[in-house]
């Protein structure tokens, strides 16, 4: 198969094509090993900024898309995708990287869905039809992990809709093991005003649900919490003003014991500040970085920090600064902390998510901040 991928390839380039990049992908259309390639993709950057997939197993076209300018970052114009008969399966019309128009097609050519977008890049018209062009009240699509519109091979969500007694029921399942992750329902076929309830499920449990009246006012919010075993740790019901209506606590085992209220956040086993003033001295000891090249930084960099249910903490670098040598050195430092306090809600531990923003200058910390990202 390689073989014939790779004459393919030189018969491209003699034609013309060599001005063109080629790089291989896999079936989630991510970059990888020519080996391992499903498809392989040739970027037009020179022209008209066209970005073509092929299959390699047959070197047909897959999808064919356009783009704003030779950075291929914003997408401007049509993107159809083919079967392997060369019908199109799917249609999505970008303006400045912004949906304006979405058509999914039968196998028979005849149109599934079609969804059109105004300026707020929600959806204005929905609707969909059988294979036979006859409307219908079913229908499914696929969302990416930013809950976008998306093709199958990159889907995290399955969505699907039904219409039934006059209502929208609105259900997304994962994809890789079908597991039920939100069950709601609609008045109309956009979605836009919410009814009866909307619950989110993790693990096939549920973990949140709002009620809403006849008339979209919410009624009442329930919440669940688990254990990792499975097991439940705490129910809470309050009204539509928030106001606690009635709770209960069970332990990991499963017996129910008195109600907790207990909320705290999560913290370093040492107090807070105790922990910042060692890091930041720990850090500025370092001489790991010789200093006649570390006096000369200046800059910031921001810390994701993620504390589970059992107070172990893992650290992930959201942004970098201009000096890499430096970025590391502070995570490693940040790193050595792995053991926290981890955070309670109604008696429950839960995981901890947060960011801290490390501001140097002339080599050395300054300070350390809680960041707060602009609503």
């Amino acid at each position: 198969m390689n073989t014939r991928v790779s004459i393919f390839l030189i018969l491209l380039q003699l034609i013309g094509y060599a001005k063109a990049d080629t790089i291989w992908l896999d079936k989630k259309w991510q970059i990888t090993p020519q080996q391992n390639a499903v498809y392989y993709r040739i970027d037009d950057a020179k022209n008209n900024f066209q970005r073509n997939i092929y299959t390699t197993e047959d070197q047909k076209i897959f999808m064919t898309g356009f783009y704003y300018d030779s950075s291929f970052s914003r997408r401007s114009g049509p993107f159809v995708w083919y079967d392997r008969n060369g019908k199109i399966t799917d249609s999505i019309l970008y303006h400045d990287d912004r949906i304006i128009r979405l058509q999914h097609f039968h196998a028979n050519g005849k149109p599934k869905t079609l969804l059109i977008y105004g300026d707020s890049s929600r959806a204005v018209y929905v609707n969909s039809w059988d294979q036979f062009g006859n409307e219908t009240f079913i229908d499914t699509f696929y969302h990416d992990r930013k809950g976008k519109d998306c093709n199958k091979d990159t889907a995290i969500l399955q969505g699907i809709i039904t219409k039934e007694d006059e209502l929208w029921h609105l259900r997304f399942f994962t994809v890789s093991k079908q597991e039920l992750v939100i069950d709601s329902w609609y008045m109309e076929r956009l979605c836009k005003n919410r009814t009866r309830y909307f619950s989110n499920y993790a693990n096939n449990k549920p973990s949140r649900s709002v009620e809403y009246g006849k008339i979209g006012e919410i009624i009442l919010f329930k919440h669940w919490r688990y254990y990792k075993n499975g097991n439940i740790c705490n129910y809470r019901v309050y009204g539509k003003d928030k106001k606690f209506i009635e709770g209960k606590n069970w332990d990991s085992t499963g017996i129910q014991i008195p109600l907790d209220t207990t909320r705290n956040h999560t913290y370093p086993v040492e107090p807070i500040k105790t922990w910042q003033k060692k890091l930041i001295k720990n850090i500025n000891d370092d001489i790991s970085i010789p200093w006649k090249i570390r006096k000369d930084y200046n800059g910031n960099l921001l810390i994701r920090i993620i504390i589970n249910e059992s107070g172990i903490a893992s650290y992930t670098l959201l942004s970098k600064s201009l000096y890499k040598d430096m970025d590391d050195l502070i995570l490693q430092h940040f790193s050595k902390t792995t053991d926290w306090s981890p955070s309670k809600f109604d008696g429950c531990c839960v995981i901890a998510i947060f960011s801290l923003s490390i501001v140097y200058q002339d080599g050395k910390i300054i300070g350390i901040y809680k960041f707060n990202p602009p609503d």
